[in-house]
């Protein structure tokens, strides 16, 4: 296919590998949605792809707007003056669409893959792609989000960040930040990015007050735990870490789908690898979460289910499979006079296929407290017992370390990002049946771009 400049590739781990040396062999940058790839292949494959000028997007990598074509679990965002560069996929998702609710809009979201900013990996495709977001005039500013990274290679993102004549937004989860350094604005969480972001695109303060949830101790909850059953990593991840810091629990691990699981707490990544080896991702396919919120509300420890519902291109629809499910649950515990809440956000816009209004409407009817973050929604699952987020001020502060002159960006990355009209796009599908059992159904584009290989 000689128009290809992009190969999809969504096969088993054990396959992978061969196919992306494949697309880089052939000149085609990657976007990896297979997980469960060999760290080391990983690494190799992407020093190939930096000496070749091409980038691979992943492992594991679930989310990307390029040009305004979405690839994989994308929403539809409005076109904007704002790029994103992010190791992780919901996290993407969850700042990108507050982006859009804001009023602001995104021009590319490039998803790395959850583990790029490892020690091992070193933040190839980050870097590659933030060079080229430099020198791309449609990007005014740039947004980094980052799972936990390894601390040696966050800082040398953060000192490549203090080099682009551009205002970053970066947030590494895990950090609670006290200032802002020159023109790298520092977040606590994905809502705070997406509202910084916007109020820098829009040439407003950045002083301005993110909305907070109230509502009273619910004193029948005194003893009880907040369980989060999540769909997506990245939020999963940003969950525990507010938990932990409000209660004290020692930070979030990594440990058989568990994120937090500390004194009751619990927070379970439902599409970590462990449960997507020959299944659907729950964001496609809702059984393994159905199974695990009856299960959840019927522990008496349980106080709070925390939930996120992604809409967009690739998701099923969320709202109106867990809405009877929540109802259900939330009746039981009624005749058996337990107090339960079940708390969440939805990840969306008002054009996503499966509307973001009528999710809201089904899950409020069931008797979810839907907030319009993943941060509000801990917020307010903790206030419930009586806790809440805490976050430092921050103090805006000259940037006194090293400045470095950037390397020049790839010209065949810079000539990638600048087809930002639908029509220049054309991508090479590699999928087959032993994948994450997500064959084309991820693999929404917009339009008839998609040229595939079967």
């Amino acid at each position: 296919m000689p128009d290809a400049n992009l190969a999809l590739i969504s096969v088993a781990g054990t396959y992978a590998a061969a196919e992306i040396e494949n697309a880089l062999d052939n000149g085609l940058n990657a976007f990896v949605f297979s997980d469960n790839v060999p760290k080391e292949e990983e690494v190799r494959l992407k020093k190939k792809a930096h000496e070749k000028g091409l980038l691979v997007m992943g492992p594991d990598c679930g989310t990307g707007l390029i040009g305004g074509i979405p690839l994989a679990f994308t929403n539809v965002i409005r076109p904007g003056n704002i790029s994103i560069v992010g190791a992780s996929g919901t996290g993407i998702q969850e700042v990108s669409t507050i982006i859009d609710r804001l009023g602001g809009g995104v021009t590319h979201a490039i998803g790395t893959g959850g583990r790029d900013l490892s020690d091992e990996v070193g933040a190839i495709t980050m870097k590659d792609t933030l060079l080229a977001l430099a020198e791309h005039d449609p990007t005014e500013v740039i947004v980094v989000i980052s799972k936990p990274p390894a601390k040696e290679v966050r800082d040398e993102v953060v000192t490549l960040l203090h080099g682009i004549d551009k205002p970053v937004v970066a947030v590494f989860l895990g950090e609670n930040p006290t200032a802002h350094e020159g023109e790298v604005y520092f977040a606590h969480t994905l809502e705070e990015t997406a509202h910084l972001a916007v109020a820098l695109s829009q040439g407003k303060s950045i002083e301005a007050e993110i909305p907070k949830p109230q509502v009273e101790k619910d004193a029948k909850l005194e003893g009880k735990v907040i369980k989060g059953l999540y769909s997506g990593g990245t939020l999963a991840n940003e969950g525990g870490m507010l938990i932990s810091e409000a209660l004290d629990l020692g930070g979030v691990i990594k440990e058989e789908g568990y994120v937090l699981r500390a004194h009751g707490h619990e927070i379970l990544d439902l599409g970590d690898d462990l449960y997507t080896q020959g299944r659907p991702h729950p964001m496609i396919d809702p059984e393994i979460r159905v199974q695990k919120i009856k299960e959840t509300a019927q522990e008496d420890s349980t106080g709070i289910i925390l939930l996120d519902v992604v809409l967009g291109y690739g998701a099923a629809d969320m709202a109106e499979t867990l809405a009877p499910v929540i109802e259900e649950v939330l009746a039981e515990a009624t005749k058996a006079t337990r107090s339960l809440h079940i708390v969440g956000t939805i990840v969306g816009t008002k054009n996503d296929p499966q509307d973001f209004d009528t999710a809201k409407k089904a899950l409020e009817k069931a008797g979810m407290h839907v907030t319009d973050s993943n941060a509000q929604a801990v917020d307010y699952s903790l206030q419930l017992l009586g806790k809440h987020i805490t976050a430092n001020a921050k103090t805006q502060k000259a940037y006194q370390g090293e400045k470095i002159e950037l390397p020049a960006a790839n010209e065949n990355i810079i000539a990638f990002l600048n087809q930002n009209q639908k029509s220049s796009i054309s991508a090479l599908l590699i999928s087959m049946n032993r994948s994450k059992n997500s064959v084309v159904d991820p693999f929404n584009l917009i339009g008839n771009q998609l040229l595939v290989a079967m």
